[in-house]
């Protein structure tokens, strides 16, 4: 008894008889709680689009996807933008927001900082001429000068002569202010995800910087650095304009095939060529590998070689190690008759040589038989002509030419420090030339990863080539024939084509696995393969007739087989392919950026630091306006007294326990005066959270006595439980509702949560969010709660987060269908988790109720 009227005194002075309003106070009060429900509503929509945009950005943090520096950007702009509005919604509240705002514009700068780009050298030389460049000069003339010159001058080695149109040529080219803008627009317009979009966007850039003219005093000194060289040589030289941009050649971003070479161009052509180069750093090929590999716009800034074109007999490439990391003891080379290009490009019938790396000595040779070479030509610059069977049936290269370019690239790697991948050239009278040498990336073999036993009842497809680049994967097949197959490739497809061309180089982020007729190792596509980890066979002969329409396959690239349908065998044991985002630079910025956006550390609202001056990202602030928003809203006695008389309470069968504020459309306004029925609620998301906790009689939990004793205990000594927050308007469990959004506040005893969603027809806008705290036993008990409560709704894609006894539910981005029966579930949970920390303690117990509890949803759901 005298615990009942203690009840009724804390009641009677929590809430205290009042006269009603009189009819015009009450249409004041009606005024203002419309102004304040629009605001709420506005501040709730930019809460939900800041949260969904700061979970896209910690999405793209896992580096699984590909974005670049206009995805970081764009997206700052638009959290930051929401963020924004939910303070000036907050404020129309009737919020505190001097020191909100204050916290903001802190966090705002920082942000800015993070995002402006590194300072480079604006002033500079519009070209140089290679015999004076120095590796001081890379940000000027690229990576691949750089090594160049510094290899000719310290190693004595033969490199053609030339300048190079450097960064700086390049930035007053680019920079004019309507070609700079009309990049910026098209970049900024197109979803680079899309490959439709991206091949027109490409299109357009590129046409446009060909139309464009290079700045006269850039053609003035191209010109004047051609005729010198000239002069030393005879008007028949040519000319290898060939890219050195920044960022290039490097060991993890060693752009491959990506960008533009043009050959043997008359000395009148050179500036034309230097702008298809120029206009390549934005060919699909380049963006496509700038954004898997997360390289920066800034840091792509093209420089054009210029070099004097020689007339090769035969050229090919020399890895200094085995890239796939098989035979660490040996170097191979791959060559051909005429130009190195056809090498590169995966297109001839080439010579692989392997050396024991210690003596030089050949110990294994594939001479192939070559029906084509790739020849110089004056009309159209190169050309491919057919040999006869003699000429194609003998070795590329000799003994003396293969010592010599051993030699040579061996002196390479040691001077360098790391193995070299090294593009030569012998000209007609035998002369070796060293065009290029970068950072060759050697692979670890796997240890343990000898052929795995596949069952015997496994359909071999097809098996011979060569591994271009190791690994197992699965999917369905696709052929590739024409550029628009690039396009119509379906993700994690096995893709098949005839040749090994840089040009499917776009694709190696998407798909599962790549088989070629023709290409070897040394090609620009086998690097690239390499460096994204996709499974690649080169050198299968047939394979294009052989796979097509046969569905799904799984490649073995280590055993250099093709198997029919999935074989699990060969795919549980390998490993998963790395994020290839993870490390670049990119990444790393959004990295920095996100320390500002996504960390929440005000998380308890009942402690005394959850304040405004401690909001130190934007998460915070959300988190702070977000909670304090329905306090705000309901913030004076008399608001709260008049909102008792505009809600109305949910009448099913009996008077509930339940009062429902109409925020706009979310009943048929129907007059039953202080009641409102079930059949007047118009509100999707709360007919599906009031579907969930009615579906099931809620059942009274085992007492457990050390549990019931534990709640008796903690109720009666701790101050700090309330069973009530401070406003009369908290003691009672409220629906806010409109068509498409439902907030429910709902108190217990001492458990207290929150449902909020917003349900309608775009599926990008939908969410449900769930936050549930307090209880009357101990800490642990009230903590294994929570777990449980975490691990049911894990079962459903929830994303979630506890701490101590809170827990914070999430989901967000489903169809209308989907979203409903998320809040089912929750509607569940809200009335099936009150006595559970009584039970927590006894692990057989408890295991046993979440199993009965997870077999009610699955049945609900189920109807």
């Amino acid at each position: 008894m005298q615990l009942r009227g203690w009840l009724e005194r804390l009641c009677a002075k929590v809430n205290p008889k009042r006269e009603p309003l009189d009819s015009e106070a009450l249409e004041e009060l009606r005024r203002k709680h419309n102004a304040r429900c629009i605001a709420f509503k506005l501040l709730i929509a930019a809460n939900n689009q800041a949260l969904e945009i700061m979970s896209d950005m910690e999405s793209a943090q896992e580096g699984e996807r590909l974005f670049g520096m206009h995805y970081v950007r764009s997206q700052c702009a638009r959290v930051l933008a929401n963020v924004h509005q939910i303070l000036v919604q907050f404020q129309d509240l009737g919020g505190p927001c001097p020191e909100l705002f204050e916290q903001f514009s802190i966090i705002q700068g920082k942000i800015y900082s993070e995002l402006a780009s590194a300072s480079r050298a604006s002033s500079g030389p519009l070209l140089l001429n290679i015999s004076d460049v120095w590796r001081e000069h890379v940000d000027s003339v690229g990576p691949k000068v750089a090594s160049l010159a510094h290899a000719a001058r310290r190693l004595n080695l033969n490199t053609p002569e030339g300048f190079v149109v450097t960064a700086q040529a390049s930035d007053a080219f680019l920079g004019r202010e309507e070609l700079a803008s009309f990049i910026d627009a098209r970049i900024q317009a197109a979803d680079v995800n899309r490959p439709d979009e991206l091949f027109t966007m490409s299109s357009a850039i590129q046409q446009a910087i060909l139309k464009s003219n290079l700045p006269e005093e850039v053609q003035s000194q191209i010109k004047e650095a051609a005729n010198k060289i000239q002069a030393k040589f005879g008007d028949s030289v040519r000319w290898a304009v060939r890219s050195s941009a920044l960022g290039e050649d490097l060991l993890e971003a060693s752009f491959a095939g990506q960008y533009r070479t043009v050959l043997n161009v008359p000395t009148e052509d050179i500036a034309e060529s230097c702008k298809q180069v120029i206009a390549s750093k934005y060919g699909v090929t380049a963006i496509s590998y700038r954004l898997a590999k997360g390289v920066e716009e800034e840091d792509a800034q093209m420089c054009v070689a210029c070099m004097r074109m020689v007339n090769a007999a035969s050229g090919g490439v020399v890895y200094t190690q085995d890239p796939l990391g098989d035979h660490p003891g040996r170097m191979i080379i791959t060559a051909a008759l005429g130009l190195p290009k056809s090498v590169v490009d995966g297109e001839a019938q080439s010579d692989i040589f392997i050396l024991d790396r210690r003596t030089l000595e050949v110990v294994e040779s594939n001479v192939a038989l070559k029906r084509s070479k790739l020849i110089c030509d004056l009309e159209s610059g190169i050309q491919q002509v057919e040999i006869s069977q003699e000429e194609g049936a003998k070795a590329s290269l000799g003994e003396m030419a293969i010592e010599l370019i051993a030699r040579s690239a061996l002196r390479l790697e040691q001077h360098f420090g790391h193995p070299q991948d090294v593009e030569f050239a012998f000209d007609q009278e035998g002369q070796l030339y060293i065009l290029q040498t970068r950072p060759l990336q050697v692979h670890e073999k796997v240890v343990g990863n000898a052929p795995q036993q596949v069952h015997e009842d496994a359909e071999v497809l097809v098996c011979g080539g060569m591994t271009a680049s190791q690994g197992a994967a699965a999917g369905e097949v696709f052929i590739l024939r024409k550029d628009i197959d690039a396009v119509r490739c379906p993700d994690k497809a096995v893709a098949v084509t005839k040749m090994a061309s840089p040009r499917w180089a776009p694709l190696l982020h998407r798909i599962s696995a790549l088989v070629t007729e023709q290409g070897t190792v040394a090609g620009h596509l086998g690097n690239v393969a390499r460096e994204f980890n996709v499974p690649a066979i080169f050198g299968l002969n047939g394979c294009v007739e052989k796979l097509e329409n046969v569905g799904l396959v799984t490649v073995d690239a280590d055993s250099r087989t093709i198997y029919a349908g999935m074989i699990y065998e060969l795919l549980r044991k390998r490993p998963h392919k790395p994020r290839p985002m993870l490390g670049s630079s990119v990444h790393e910025r959004l990295e920095r950026v996100m320390q500002h956006i996504a960390p929440l550390n005000l998380l308890d609202p009942k402690a005394s630091d959850f304040a405004p001056a401690n909001c130190s990202t934007l998460h915070d602030i959300t988190r702070y306006c977000h909670e304090k928003a329905v306090g705000v809203m309901f913030s004076s006695e008399k608001d709260q007294y008049g909102l008792h008389q505009l809600s109305k309470q949910l009448f099913h069968k009996v008077p509930m326990q339940y009062w429902v504020i109409d925020l706009g459309c979310g009943t048929t306004g129907e007059d039953r005066g202080k009641f409102i029925l079930l059949e007047d609620i118009l509100s999707r998301p709360m007919l599906c959270i009031w579907e969930g906790m009615t579906a099931k009689p809620m059942e009274s939990a085992p007492i457990d006595m050390k549990g019931f004793m534990s709640v008796l205990t903690e109720a009666a000594t701790n101050p700090n439980l309330e069973a009530a927050s401070e406003s009369g308007f908290m003691m009672r469990n409220y629906f806010m509702v409109s068509d498409e959004f439902c907030n429910l506040q709902s108190r217990f005893g001492f458990h207290f949560c929150t449902v909020e969603s917003c349900m309608g027809d775009i599926a990008a806008e939908n969410y449900a969010a769930f936050q549930f705290k307090g209880g009357a036993a101990d800490m642990r008990r009230r903590v294994l709660r929570a777990e449980m409560i975490r691990d049911i709704l894990e079962e459903f894609d929830f994303r979630t987060e506890v701490k101590q006894d809170a827990l914070f539910a999430r989901i967000e981005g489903l169809d209308k269908e989907a979203t409903g029966k998320r809040l089912k579930i929750l509607g569940y949970m809200i009335i099936h988790t009150r006595q559970l920390d009584m039970v927590m303690a006894n692990a057989t117990v408890a295991a046993s109720k979440k199993e009965s509890m997870l077999q009610d949803v699955y049945k609900m759901l189920e109807k």
